[in-house]
This record gives C-alpha cells, structure tokens and sequence, in this order.
C-alpha cells in the first residue's frame, strides 16, 4: 500500500484524493468482505454439524454409479442456471464431483 501511495504521490496524485479514493473503495468492498465471513461462518456451523458430511453421504448413497457422470452434468447445469455463471459453477461444484472419479475405484467396482 505503501509503494502504491508513493508512485502515485510521484505521478501527482493529490495525497487527499488518495485517500478519499481508498476510503471510498473500502466502503464499496466492505460489503463483499462480511457476505464471505457470513458464508465461512455458515459453512463452519454446518461442518460441525455434520450437516454437509451426511448430505455428502447420502448424495452418494443415492446416485446409481452407471448415471454419475450424468446427474453431475445435471446438477451442475442446475447450480449453474441460480447462479448465473457456468465458469464459476464447474470451477468449484464440477471439479469437486468429478474429483470423486480420483477415489472412484469403490464407486464405479462392479
């Protein structure tokens, strides 16, 4: 932060639109900041809950191994529609199932 504020200090940014504009940026992200501790926070509830550990057994259990690769195809074309966007989708849901397939030896045995 330091650096930043002496290159441009040097280029002739006033040192009172410096900080005007970091207080304005910390403004716009601090909401950003407390939705992702309200996620972290819920995801630690439901951790020590058990709460995603049996959904993730149960998930499992219920999925007939010869149509794996097809309900994560629709599960992930599911989240992708609420949410909006296919990248951020299979970056965190899609590689996460398909990582089963590292592990598959007693999913996909006969």
């Amino acid at each position: 932060m330091v650096i930043l504020m002496t290159i441009l200090l040097k280029r002739g940014f006033p040192l009172k639109s410096l900080i005007e504009m970091a207080v304005i940026g910390s403004q716009i992200s601090l909401s950003v900041i407390v939705i992702l501790l309200l996620i972290g926070a819920v995801m630690a509830v439901w951790m020590a809950a058990r709460t995603v550990p049996v959904l993730v057994y149960w998930g499992i259990k219920s999925i007939d191994p010869q149509y794996f690769i097809f309900w994560v195809f629709i599960l992930t074309s599911v989240i992708s529609l609420l949410l909006g966007t296919s990248f951020g989708t299979v970056s965190t849901r899609g590689f996460k199932r398909l990582s089963y397939f590292g592990s598959g030896a007693k999913i996909f045995s006969p």
